[in-house]
């Protein structure tokens, strides 16, 4: 990987971005200019990819916090046209997703690869 961004570590493929959460975040707070979840939006933001991977894999899970950030991320990755990818979630996870019905907006893929080859498709 070549950036760490605090609780995400990020690569760029083509005009993929992916970015994992390198530790649980369910206690992560918007606030300050080291939130780990601003690094990340600015990430998304700066970056010249059109599509984003979220990789989950590392991690167990996540709070709402985090749910929002992705959220956001999102929004910044379809206003450029792009689509967001998730990957490696566990079945926790997907149940967040489910329950909050955005497992209806992106797309859920069992392996990073899978969802680079879905995007690489796009």
């Amino acid at each position: 990987m070549n950036g760490d961004l605090c609780q995400f570590a990020a690569e760029q493929h083509g005009d993929v971005l992916v970015l994992a959460p390198t530790r649980n975040l369910g206690d992560l707070d918007l606030v300050g200019q080291d939130d780990p979840c601003r690094k990340m939006l600015d990430r998304v933001r700066t970056s010249t990819a059109k599509h984003l991977l979220v990789d989950l894999g590392q991690i167990e899970y996540f709070g709402s916090t985090a749910l929002g950030v992705f959220i956001q991320a999102w929004k910044t990755i379809s206003g450029r046209g792009g689509k967001m990818v998730i990957c490696n979630a566990s079945e926790n996870e997907r149940a967040i997703f489910a329950n909050t019905k955005l497992d209806t907006i992106w797309p859920f893929v069992d392996t990073r690869e899978e969802g680079l080859a879905l995007l690489a498709s796009e």
